[in-house]
């Protein structure tokens, strides 16, 4: 029965209580627009709206602790707002179609540096802006760059890499 709905699925408010959103649980839900997830949850797995493509609106709290893979793969948000402590991946949060603000504000562990999302310590890209253009050049103090950091960046022409990454 839960197929029969599947396609009709608009708003999702998730009661209060749950603490876990398990893995695909709305995949391809493509008419879904909204999530509220209440201050109960601490863990979003992977893929839980990915390729929701008419989502423009999920508020994450700062309970969530953990988001896996893909959560918000392909969807259209246009802004981001990351939360409390969560310290995400591009490949857990960031690879969405149109995001033009990432809102950092209340996020001990997230820095932005030239446009760039990057951990607290400076030595991992999280995010580059799919918006820009032009050369990049991974700043000497990153070691890593997360999966999909540069995805959907039509844009870039070049990305440098240094010597500090192994």
């Amino acid at each position: 029965p839960w197929f029969q709905i599947w396609l009709d699925i608009v708003p999702v408010v998730i009661l209060d209580g749950v603490s876990l959103i398990c893995d695909s649980v709305l995949f391809n839900a493509v008419d879904l627009a909204y999530v509220k997830i209440p201050s109960s949850v601490t863990i979003i797995s992977k893929e839980a709206f990915a390729f929701c493509t008419k989502m423009i609106s999920v508020s994450i709290r700062d309970s969530v602790q953990i988001v896996g893979y893909g959560t918000l793969l392909v969807v259209v948000l246009a802004r981001s707002k990351i939360p409390g402590q969560l310290s995400p991946s591009a490949e857990s949060v960031l690879w969405i179609d149109n995001l033009k603000e990432i809102d950092i504000s209340e996020n001990s562990n997230l820095v932005i540096v030239d446009g760039v999302l990057m951990n607290r310590e400076k030595d991992s890209d999280q995010y580059y802006d799919p918006f820009k253009g032009g050369d990049y050049s991974i700043p000497n103090t990153v070691t890593t760059f997360c999966a999909g950091a540069f995805s959907r960046c039509s844009r870039l022409t070049c990305v440098e890499i240094p010597d500090s990454m192994t």
